[in-house]
């Protein structure tokens, strides 16, 4: 009696986690440490490296092809940008309770969060207040040199008021929930729509190589 009693407890949770969308979710990102991506702009090409995952935020720096540090960027599960800084310029910070992007996950089409959040630039002690809203809108697969990457698409919202001014930018970003990594995103903000694009993925411990060989620049900008 006491064995079945046992067994319908670890059932019953079984059960539950199942049924818990917060369960299904990985308690930490997927992203690793190393992975390179290379990115195509409408102008130049990027280089984009995973330096560190601590828990759920991924921090990735962006360099040019010389290796000259352009900014970093930490993003929520490697998809929601929380802060920021720029080399030798100014550092950003996005303030609100992380746990409610927690019901986008895992990403499934027609998900969808919306909440209040508090931009805060480091240099001048601004603070401005931000709307966001997330959802999944669809399912694609992008071809790269390393084979197919099944993707969903996350559309991002945001309005914000700047020198008093309403702003609202919509990007919808082609992500990776392998790699923890957008490969495409399309910006649409004050009437301009640009893009980019990930063209070739080095991941650590492949031997595909992604970036030429450069010099690493000296030091690296922490926030």
């Amino acid at each position: 009696m006491i064995l079945t009693g046992r067994l319908f407890v670890i059932l019953t949770a079984l059960f539950l986690a199942a049924c818990d969308p917060y369960a299904q979710a990985p308690i930490s990102s997927t992203a690793i440490i190393g992975t390179k991506a290379i990115i195509k702009t409408h102008s130049e090409q990027r280089i984009a490296e995973v330096t560190d995952v601590t828990g759920k935020i991924v921090t990735t720096e962006f360099t040019n092809w010389e290796g000259e540090l352009l900014y970093t960027q930490l993003d929520y599960r490697g998809l929601f940008p929380v802060g920021g800084s720029e080399h030798g310029g100014g550092q950003w910070e996005l303030d609100f309770d992380q746990n409610l992007l927690e019901p986008l996950f895992p990403l499934q089409k027609g998900k969808e969060v919306s909440f209040k959040a508090n931009l805060k630039t480091i240099a001048d002690g601004g603070q401005h207040d931000m709307w966001v809203h997330m959802e999944v809108i669809g399912e694609k697969s992008i071809s790269l040199p390393d084979g197919q990457h099944p993707v969903l698409l996350v559309e991002l919202s945001r309005e914000y008021k700047w020198n008093g001014k309403i702003q609202r930018s919509t990007d919808v970003m082609y992500f990776d929930p392998k790699l923890s990594m957008t490969l495409k995103k399309v910006i649409r903000q004050r009437g301009v729509q640009t893009y980019w694009r990930v063209v070739s993925i080095e991941r650590p411990g492949h031997v595909e190589q992604a970036t030429p060989t450069r010099q690493r620049r000296s030091g690296t900008v922490m926030i």
